[in-house]
Protein backbone atom coordinates (compact mmCIF):
# COMPACT_ATOMS: atom_id res chain seq x y z
CA UNK A 1 0.00 0.00 0.00
CA UNK A 2 1.34 3.82 -0.73
CA UNK A 3 1.39 6.01 2.08
CA UNK A 4 -1.51 7.70 1.24
CA UNK A 5 -3.98 4.44 1.44
CA UNK A 6 -2.37 3.63 4.34
CA UNK A 7 -3.15 7.22 6.07
CA UNK A 8 -6.86 6.39 5.20
CA UNK A 9 -6.93 3.58 7.49
CA UNK A 10 -5.19 5.86 10.30
CA UNK A 11 -7.67 6.90 12.96
CA UNK A 12 -5.74 10.08 14.15
CA UNK A 13 -2.85 10.82 11.57
CA UNK A 14 -3.88 12.08 8.08
CA UNK A 15 -1.18 13.99 6.65
CA UNK A 16 2.20 12.74 6.76
CA UNK A 17 5.51 14.88 4.86
CA UNK A 18 9.02 13.13 4.89
CA UNK A 19 11.96 15.20 2.71
CA UNK A 20 14.27 16.98 2.47
CA UNK A 21 13.38 20.51 3.58
CA UNK A 22 10.30 18.87 4.56
CA UNK A 23 9.76 21.56 7.84
CA UNK A 24 9.07 24.26 5.07
CA UNK A 25 5.40 22.99 3.98
CA UNK A 26 4.12 23.23 7.56
CA UNK A 27 2.24 25.96 7.15
CA UNK A 28 0.68 24.18 4.55
CA UNK A 29 -0.02 21.22 6.04
CA UNK A 30 -1.31 23.30 9.50
CA UNK A 31 -3.44 24.94 7.27
CA UNK A 32 -5.11 22.13 5.64
CA UNK A 33 -5.34 20.54 8.91
CA UNK A 34 -6.29 23.10 11.09
CA UNK A 35 -8.18 25.68 9.04
CA UNK A 36 -8.69 29.09 10.74
CA UNK A 37 -6.86 28.00 13.90
CA UNK A 38 -3.18 29.38 15.47
CA UNK A 39 -0.28 26.85 16.25
CA UNK A 40 1.73 27.36 19.29
CA UNK A 41 4.97 26.06 19.50
CA UNK A 42 5.98 23.41 22.12
CA UNK A 43 9.91 22.51 22.72
CA UNK A 44 12.94 22.54 24.36
CA UNK A 45 15.83 24.77 24.19
CA UNK A 46 17.74 22.05 21.92
CA UNK A 47 14.83 21.59 19.55
CA UNK A 48 13.86 24.89 19.68
CA UNK A 49 17.43 25.86 18.14
CA UNK A 50 17.48 22.90 15.87
CA UNK A 51 13.68 23.43 14.16
CA UNK A 52 11.32 25.53 16.32
CA UNK A 53 12.68 28.96 15.99
CA UNK A 54 12.94 28.78 12.09
CA UNK A 55 9.15 27.24 12.06
CA UNK A 56 8.26 30.30 14.22
CA UNK A 57 9.49 32.16 11.57
CA UNK A 58 8.05 30.42 8.90
CA UNK A 59 4.68 31.03 10.58
CA UNK A 60 5.15 34.30 10.77
CA UNK A 61 6.34 34.65 7.27
CA UNK A 62 3.27 32.59 6.00
CA UNK A 63 0.73 35.03 7.73
CA UNK A 64 -0.43 32.38 10.28
CA UNK A 65 0.29 34.43 13.95
CA UNK A 66 1.35 31.83 16.00
CA UNK A 67 1.64 32.48 19.57
CA UNK A 68 4.42 33.02 21.98
CA UNK A 69 5.98 29.11 21.70
CA UNK A 70 6.48 26.91 25.00
CA UNK A 71 9.69 26.09 26.21
CA UNK A 72 10.41 23.58 28.66
CA UNK A 73 13.83 24.88 30.53
CA UNK A 74 14.21 22.78 33.58
CA UNK A 75 17.29 21.13 32.86
CA UNK A 76 15.44 17.81 34.44
CA UNK A 77 13.08 17.92 31.40
CA UNK A 78 11.48 14.68 31.08
CA UNK A 79 8.57 12.62 30.38
CA UNK A 80 6.99 12.90 33.73
CA UNK A 81 3.59 13.97 35.09
CA UNK A 82 4.31 17.21 36.56
CA UNK A 83 5.79 17.97 32.94
CA UNK A 84 2.36 17.32 31.49
CA UNK A 85 0.67 19.49 33.79
CA UNK A 86 2.85 22.72 33.54
CA UNK A 87 1.78 22.55 29.63
CA UNK A 88 -1.88 21.74 30.33
CA UNK A 89 -2.01 24.49 32.32
CA UNK A 90 -0.77 26.71 29.17
CA UNK A 91 -3.12 25.19 26.77
CA UNK A 92 -6.08 25.62 28.64
CA UNK A 93 -5.59 29.28 28.41
CA UNK A 94 -5.44 29.62 24.61
CA UNK A 95 -7.53 27.40 22.09
CA UNK A 96 -4.35 27.39 20.08
CA UNK A 97 -2.99 24.02 18.37
CA UNK A 98 0.23 22.66 20.07
CA UNK A 99 2.84 21.81 17.40
CA UNK A 100 5.31 19.66 19.16
CA UNK A 101 9.29 19.81 17.68
CA UNK A 102 11.51 17.23 19.28
CA UNK A 103 11.36 13.30 19.74
CA UNK A 104 10.15 11.26 22.05
CA UNK A 105 9.67 13.36 25.50
CA UNK A 106 8.08 16.70 23.52
CA UNK A 107 5.88 14.41 21.67
CA UNK A 108 4.44 12.59 24.30
CA UNK A 109 3.99 15.35 27.00
CA UNK A 110 2.24 17.25 23.96
CA UNK A 111 0.47 14.40 23.16
CA UNK A 112 -1.26 13.72 26.28
CA UNK A 113 -1.42 17.66 27.43
CA UNK A 114 -3.23 18.17 23.87
CA UNK A 115 -5.82 15.49 24.78
CA UNK A 116 -6.24 16.76 28.36
CA UNK A 117 -7.23 20.57 26.65
CA UNK A 118 -9.72 18.55 24.03
CA UNK A 119 -7.79 19.46 20.65
CA UNK A 120 -5.71 17.77 18.11
CA UNK A 121 -1.76 18.48 17.30
CA UNK A 122 0.67 18.00 14.99
CA UNK A 123 4.50 17.46 15.31
CA UNK A 124 7.50 18.10 13.95
CA UNK A 125 10.04 15.23 14.55
CA UNK A 126 13.84 16.28 14.97
CA UNK A 127 14.97 12.66 14.95
CA UNK A 128 14.72 9.08 13.79
CA UNK A 129 14.63 7.74 16.82
CA UNK A 130 11.85 5.48 17.71
CA UNK A 131 8.11 4.49 16.55
CA UNK A 132 5.86 6.65 19.19
CA UNK A 133 5.55 9.59 17.18
CA UNK A 134 2.67 8.48 15.48
CA UNK A 135 1.52 5.96 18.18
CA UNK A 136 -1.93 5.62 19.76
CA UNK A 137 -1.02 6.60 23.69
CA UNK A 138 1.69 8.28 25.78
CA UNK A 139 4.59 6.90 28.39
CA UNK A 140 4.73 9.07 31.00
CA UNK A 141 6.26 8.80 34.71
CA UNK A 142 3.33 9.17 36.76
CA UNK A 143 3.54 8.47 40.60
CA UNK A 144 7.60 7.54 40.10
CA UNK A 145 6.19 4.33 37.48
CA UNK A 146 6.27 4.53 33.67
CA UNK A 147 2.56 4.31 32.76
CA UNK A 148 1.02 3.83 29.09
CA UNK A 149 -1.87 7.02 28.58
CA UNK A 150 -4.66 6.58 26.48
CA UNK A 151 -4.64 9.68 23.79
CA UNK A 152 -4.90 10.09 20.20
CA UNK A 153 -1.98 10.36 17.80
CA UNK A 154 -0.82 13.80 15.85
CA UNK A 155 -3.16 14.68 12.92
CA UNK A 156 0.17 15.34 11.00
CA UNK A 157 3.51 14.65 11.10
CA UNK A 158 6.67 16.60 9.08
CA UNK A 159 10.07 14.43 8.93
CA UNK A 160 12.38 17.08 7.68
CA UNK A 161 15.61 14.46 6.59
CA UNK A 162 17.93 17.72 6.69
CA UNK A 163 17.04 18.48 9.86
CA UNK A 164 17.25 14.33 11.38
CA UNK A 165 20.64 13.71 9.45
CA UNK A 166 21.79 16.28 11.70
CA UNK A 167 20.60 14.11 15.01
CA UNK A 168 23.31 12.27 16.77
CA UNK A 169 24.23 8.86 15.68
CA UNK A 170 23.99 7.64 18.49
CA UNK A 171 20.18 8.37 18.51
CA UNK A 172 19.50 6.79 14.95
CA UNK A 173 21.49 3.53 15.75
CA UNK A 174 18.31 3.26 18.68
CA UNK A 175 15.61 4.06 15.73
CA UNK A 176 17.03 1.26 13.83
CA UNK A 177 17.26 -0.92 16.63
CA UNK A 178 13.13 0.11 17.39
CA UNK A 179 12.71 -0.71 13.64
CA UNK A 180 14.55 -4.35 13.82
CA UNK A 181 12.98 -5.38 16.66
CA UNK A 182 9.56 -5.14 14.44
CA UNK A 183 11.05 -8.52 12.70
CA UNK A 184 10.40 -10.71 16.33
CA UNK A 185 7.88 -8.99 17.21
CA UNK A 186 6.34 -9.94 13.65
CA UNK A 187 7.35 -13.68 14.86
CA UNK A 188 5.69 -13.56 18.29
CA UNK A 189 2.38 -12.59 16.57
CA UNK A 190 2.62 -15.35 14.02
CA UNK A 191 3.21 -17.92 16.74
CA UNK A 192 0.55 -16.42 18.59
CA UNK A 193 -1.96 -16.54 15.63
CA UNK A 194 -0.87 -20.25 14.33
CA UNK A 195 -1.50 -21.47 17.85
CA UNK A 196 -5.11 -19.88 18.21
CA UNK A 197 -4.16 -17.55 20.35
CA UNK A 198 -4.23 -13.99 19.10
CA UNK A 199 -5.35 -14.00 15.65
CA UNK A 200 -3.57 -11.25 13.37
CA UNK A 201 -4.43 -8.12 12.00
CA UNK A 202 -3.53 -8.62 8.69
CA UNK A 203 -3.96 -4.54 8.08
CA UNK A 204 -1.61 -3.95 10.72
CA UNK A 205 0.57 -6.41 10.38
CA UNK A 206 1.38 -6.00 6.54
CA UNK A 207 2.16 -2.24 7.04
CA UNK A 208 4.58 -3.05 9.58
CA UNK A 209 6.11 -5.92 7.93
CA UNK A 210 5.51 -5.41 3.77
CA UNK A 211 8.60 -2.34 3.38
CA UNK A 212 10.32 -3.90 6.76
CA UNK A 213 13.31 -5.88 5.58
CA UNK A 214 13.71 -3.32 2.96
CA UNK A 215 13.99 -0.61 5.30
CA UNK A 216 16.55 -2.46 7.26
CA UNK A 217 18.78 -3.63 4.66
CA UNK A 218 21.56 -0.48 4.59
CA UNK A 219 22.95 -0.23 8.30
CA UNK A 220 26.53 0.74 6.48
CA UNK A 221 24.77 3.30 4.61
CA UNK A 222 22.34 4.62 8.13
CA UNK A 223 25.58 5.56 9.73
CA UNK A 224 26.91 6.69 6.94
CA UNK A 225 24.15 9.62 6.23
CA UNK A 226 22.58 8.00 3.42
CA UNK A 227 19.53 9.25 2.66
CA UNK A 228 17.47 6.59 1.06
CA UNK A 229 18.33 4.58 4.38
CA UNK A 230 16.64 7.28 6.75
CA UNK A 231 14.30 8.21 4.47
CA UNK A 232 13.43 4.19 4.59
CA UNK A 233 14.28 4.57 8.73
CA UNK A 234 12.03 7.13 9.35
CA UNK A 235 8.54 5.59 7.10
CA UNK A 236 9.61 2.27 8.66
CA UNK A 237 8.96 4.01 12.42
CA UNK A 238 5.99 6.30 11.06
CA UNK A 239 3.99 3.15 9.35
CA UNK A 240 4.73 1.57 12.85
CA UNK A 241 2.60 4.05 15.26
CA UNK A 242 0.07 4.16 12.24
CA UNK A 243 -0.38 0.22 12.98
CA UNK A 244 -0.75 0.71 16.54
CA UNK A 245 -3.65 3.65 15.97
CA UNK A 246 -4.81 1.20 13.95
CA UNK A 247 -4.37 -1.60 16.08
CA UNK A 248 -5.17 0.18 19.05
CA UNK A 249 -2.70 -1.55 20.82
CA UNK A 250 1.02 -2.00 20.49
CA UNK A 251 0.60 -6.14 19.21
CA UNK A 252 1.70 -5.06 15.80
CA UNK A 253 5.32 -3.47 16.57
CA UNK A 254 6.19 -4.86 19.96
CA UNK A 255 6.98 -8.32 21.27
CA UNK A 256 9.37 -10.36 23.59
CA UNK A 257 11.82 -8.10 23.02
CA UNK A 258 10.26 -4.70 24.17
CA UNK A 259 8.77 -6.81 27.50
CA UNK A 260 12.31 -6.67 28.33
CA UNK A 261 12.76 -3.09 27.82
CA UNK A 262 9.49 -2.31 29.81
CA UNK A 263 10.85 -4.69 32.71
CA UNK A 264 14.15 -2.77 32.88
CA UNK A 265 12.49 0.67 32.93
CA UNK A 266 10.06 -0.35 35.94
CA UNK A 267 13.21 -1.67 37.67
CA UNK A 268 14.68 1.53 37.23
CA UNK A 269 17.92 0.45 35.57
CA UNK A 270 20.84 2.64 35.19
CA UNK A 271 24.40 2.12 33.46
CA UNK A 272 27.14 2.66 36.04
CA UNK A 273 27.75 6.42 35.37
CA UNK A 274 24.09 7.06 35.99
CA UNK A 275 23.18 7.18 32.51
CA UNK A 276 19.52 5.22 31.72
CA UNK A 277 20.34 3.27 28.07
CA UNK A 278 17.77 4.09 25.10
CA UNK A 279 15.08 2.64 24.75
CA UNK A 280 16.06 1.49 21.21
CA UNK A 281 19.51 -0.29 22.67
CA UNK A 282 17.11 -1.77 25.45
CA UNK A 283 15.77 -3.31 22.73
CA UNK A 284 18.12 -4.58 20.51
CA UNK A 285 19.71 -6.51 23.16
CA UNK A 286 16.00 -7.88 23.65
CA UNK A 287 15.90 -8.83 19.95
CA UNK A 288 19.35 -10.92 19.89
CA UNK A 289 17.70 -12.85 22.59
CA UNK A 290 14.40 -13.38 21.51
CA UNK A 291 15.87 -14.38 17.53
CA UNK A 292 18.82 -16.57 19.76
CA UNK A 293 15.49 -18.68 21.28
CA UNK A 294 13.83 -18.88 18.32
CA UNK A 295 16.81 -20.41 16.27
CA UNK A 296 17.08 -22.85 19.45
CA UNK A 297 13.15 -23.82 18.88
CA UNK A 298 13.89 -24.66 15.68
CA UNK A 299 16.12 -27.43 16.07
CA UNK A 300 13.47 -28.94 18.94
CA UNK A 301 9.90 -31.04 17.78
CA UNK A 302 7.09 -29.81 19.52
CA UNK A 303 4.55 -33.33 18.67
CA UNK A 304 2.05 -31.48 20.39
CA UNK A 305 1.47 -28.61 17.95
CA UNK A 306 -0.18 -30.85 15.05
CA UNK A 307 1.18 -28.47 12.15
CA UNK A 308 4.66 -27.60 13.96
CA UNK A 309 6.56 -28.01 10.50
CA UNK A 310 4.60 -25.31 8.75
CA UNK A 311 4.88 -23.11 11.86
CA UNK A 312 8.48 -23.39 12.18
CA UNK A 313 8.75 -22.64 8.28
CA UNK A 314 6.54 -19.55 8.65
CA UNK A 315 8.80 -18.53 11.37
CA UNK A 316 11.72 -18.41 9.67
CA UNK A 317 11.01 -16.89 6.51
CA UNK A 318 9.76 -14.19 9.23
CA UNK A 319 12.99 -13.77 10.73
CA UNK A 320 16.64 -12.54 9.78
CA UNK A 321 19.66 -14.55 11.17
CA UNK A 322 20.82 -14.32 14.72
CA UNK A 323 24.46 -13.58 12.78
CA UNK A 324 23.15 -10.73 10.33
CA UNK A 325 21.08 -9.29 13.14
CA UNK A 326 24.13 -9.05 15.04
CA UNK A 327 26.23 -7.16 12.58
CA UNK A 328 23.65 -5.09 11.13
CA UNK A 329 22.94 -3.82 15.01
CA UNK A 330 27.01 -3.22 15.30
CA UNK A 331 27.08 -1.78 11.51
CA UNK A 332 24.78 0.72 12.73
CA UNK A 333 26.24 1.62 16.05
CA UNK A 334 23.77 0.03 18.45
CA UNK A 335 25.29 -2.87 21.21
CA UNK A 336 25.39 -6.34 20.56
CA UNK A 337 25.84 -7.66 24.19
CA UNK A 338 23.81 -6.33 27.14
CA UNK A 339 26.80 -5.93 28.69
CA UNK A 340 26.81 -3.08 26.61
CA UNK A 341 23.58 -1.37 28.56
CA UNK A 342 24.69 -2.45 31.92
CA UNK A 343 23.00 -6.10 31.78
CA UNK A 344 24.98 -8.99 32.48
CA UNK A 345 24.00 -11.99 30.74
CA UNK A 346 23.06 -13.21 34.45
CA UNK A 347 20.14 -10.49 34.77
CA UNK A 348 19.02 -11.08 31.61
CA UNK A 349 18.35 -14.84 32.27
CA UNK A 350 16.97 -13.69 35.28
CA UNK A 351 14.57 -11.15 33.85
CA UNK A 352 13.42 -13.18 31.35
CA UNK A 353 10.28 -14.90 33.56
CA UNK A 354 9.67 -11.56 35.04
CA UNK A 355 9.21 -9.82 31.78
CA UNK A 356 6.91 -12.21 30.42
CA UNK A 357 4.33 -11.00 33.16
CA UNK A 358 4.52 -7.53 32.37
CA UNK A 359 1.34 -7.89 30.27
CA UNK A 360 -0.65 -11.02 28.84
CA UNK A 361 1.18 -11.05 25.36
CA UNK A 362 2.37 -14.37 24.04
CA UNK A 363 5.75 -15.18 22.81
CA UNK A 364 8.85 -17.22 22.11
CA UNK A 365 9.40 -16.16 25.82
CA UNK A 366 6.19 -18.22 26.76
CA UNK A 367 7.60 -21.25 24.42
CA UNK A 368 11.04 -21.17 25.94
CA UNK A 369 9.55 -21.84 29.94
CA UNK A 370 6.38 -23.31 29.08
CA UNK A 371 8.22 -26.11 26.96
CA UNK A 372 10.66 -26.71 29.90
CA UNK A 373 13.34 -25.91 27.72
CA UNK A 374 14.15 -22.57 28.73
CA UNK A 375 16.99 -23.61 30.78
CA UNK A 376 19.18 -25.41 28.01
CA UNK A 377 17.85 -22.32 25.71
CA UNK A 378 19.54 -19.56 27.85
CA UNK A 379 23.07 -21.37 27.89
CA UNK A 380 23.41 -20.31 24.71
CA UNK A 381 22.30 -16.47 24.92
CA UNK A 382 24.93 -14.30 23.43
CA UNK A 383 27.35 -17.43 23.50
CA UNK A 384 30.73 -15.14 23.07
CA UNK A 385 29.72 -12.90 26.10
CA UNK A 386 31.13 -14.07 29.73
CA UNK A 387 28.54 -15.18 31.98
CA UNK A 388 29.29 -12.15 34.71
CA UNK A 389 27.37 -11.08 38.15
CA UNK A 390 26.50 -7.67 38.46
Amino acid sequence: MELDEILSYAPDTKAIKICDGAIAGTPDMFRQLFNGKRPVIIADPITWRIAGEQLQNLFISEGICPEKPFIFNDPDFHAEWSFVEQLDASLSETDAIPVAVGVGTINDITKLSSAHTGRQYMAVGTAASMDGYTAYGASIIKDGVKQSFSCRAPLGFIADLDIISQAPKKITAGGYADLFAKVTAGADWILADALGIEPIDPVSFNIVQKGLKIALSDPVGLHNGDRTALYHLMEGLLLGGIAMQIHKSSRPTSGAEHLLSHLWNMENHHMVDGSVPSHGFQVAIGTLASTALYEQMFSEDFPSISNWLEIRDKLKHQLIPYNQLRDSLEAVGAPTHPEQIGISRERLIQSIPRARRIRPRFTIFDIALDSGNFNKWALNLFPSTPLVSR
